[in-house]
């Protein structure tokens, strides 16, 4: 894997603080692996970068991940 095009703003879009369209096509499907990796339903992925949760489904699925489902546990908290 290369390195990110700009890590400084992956970081703040993965936080919250930047909208996800302002990363490049790559960055975008990193983060997209790696919140998935994690455990992050479409909803979460859409709540940290602003994107439609139809955006999110498009990009999961262009990577050929399966949808992740809330786990009990987030839905008693």
């Amino acid at each position: 894997m290369r390195p990110l095009d700009a890590p400084l703003l992956y970081r703040l879009v993965r936080e919250g603080r930047e909208p996800g369209e302002l990363l490049s096509p790559y960055d975008r499907r990193i983060l997209i692996r790696n919140m998935h990796r994690e455990g992050a339903t479409d909803q979460d992925i859409a709540l940290v970068t602003r994107w439609t949760l139809f955006t999110v489904a498009r990009l999961r699925d262009e990577l050929d991940l399966p949808p992740n489902h809330s786990h009990p546990a987030r839905k008693a908290g």
